[in-house]
């Protein structure tokens, strides 16, 4: 899939799931149809670069940019319904709360809960002095766990969100994503590991050199098979899950990027969308790995 003209910092599947939405550098957000594969069609554009997404509602996103912005769309009319300044310098993650609100975690290392009505913050948490990259809430909805550029993992309360626990230094340096499972918490960034938590003691097992350079984005498919990691260093790997073993190697001479991959997105339990540096979006279908 061509038609950027930045890198592509993030993807979203549709509510229908015959559809994804991408958000680039070059400030467009668009819908490109996956059944049958075609053309994509330009919803928004904006002024600065779009490092976040999340779905709202059926008909809404959220879109958080490089200047620290938070926008509202209404996708099906391409309209903007909502803008205002969130957060200093980028909005790096995006997570719906609740049915009247959302967070947003940005480069001024600050945790912010948004009234959506208001559409303005109505609380504020400053967790770090360095960036905010990452939030997730688990499975049993209970912490929220939140990281970023120094390198701690923060478990915060999901009611009131208090400090339940920190891990200082659960990677050497910026952790950019977080996933999970329903027994681990998986973390990786600049360090090029995935390091894997049990969720109930918080405590490391085997990490895993996943990759040469920062690992940008980690996705499970939805069967909770495998995972998928995706790094600056131009790959992009399937790991098999529970026991982390390495399937797959997508790389360039394997008709992979040619740049940084930067986001991934599980359309299905075969189908694998990645996005890149290189402004292209790929659709894998893992016939072999499905049939393992």
């Amino acid at each position: 899939m061509l038609g950027h003209k930045g890198a592509i910092y993030s993807l979203l599947l549709a509510p229908d799931k015959q559809s994804v939405f991408s958000a680039a550098g070059d400030g467009y957000l668009v819908q490109w149809p996956l059944s049958p594969l075609g053309d994509g069609q330009v919803l928004a554009q904006l002024d600065a670069p779009i490092f976040s997404m999340a779905l709202l509602q059926e008909d809404r996103i959220l879109l958080g940019d490089q200047h620290g912005d938070i926008h509202l769309i209404d996708y099906p009319n391409k309209q903007l319904l909502q803008q205002r300044r969130g957060h200093d310098k980028g909005v790096f993650a995006l997570l719906p709360w609740s049915n009247s609100s959302f967070l947003s975690a940005g480069a001024d290392g600050q945790l912010s809960r948004w009234s959506i009505p208001k559409f303005r913050p109505e609380a504020s948490w400053k967790l770090s002095h360095k960036s905010l990259r990452a939030l997730l809430l688990t499975t049993d909805q209970s912490t929220l766990v939140a990281a970023g550029s120094q390198g701690h993992l923060f478990f915060l309360d999901a009611q009131d969100f208090s400090l339940q626990k920190e891990i200082p230094q659960a990677h050497q340096s910026s952790i950019f994503c977080l996933a999970q499972t329903p027994n681990y918490l998986l973390s990786a960034g600049r360090d090029a590991f995935f390091r894997v938590w049990t969720k109930k003691e918080k405590e490391e097992i085997p990490s895993h050199a996943a990759h040469l350079f920062t690992v940008n984005d980690l996705a499970i498919s939805p069967n909770g098979r495998y995972l998928a990691s995706a790094s600056r260093d131009k790959t992009l790997k399937i790991w098999s899950l529970p026991d982390f073993r390495l399937l797959k190697v997508i790389d360039a001479p394997r008709g992979g990027h040619i740049n940084s991959v930067n986001a991934l997105l599980w359309a299905n339990d075969q189908l694998l969308l990645s996005a890149s540096d290189d402004r292209s979006i790929i659709v894998w279908e893992l016939l072999e790995i499905a049939a393992d």
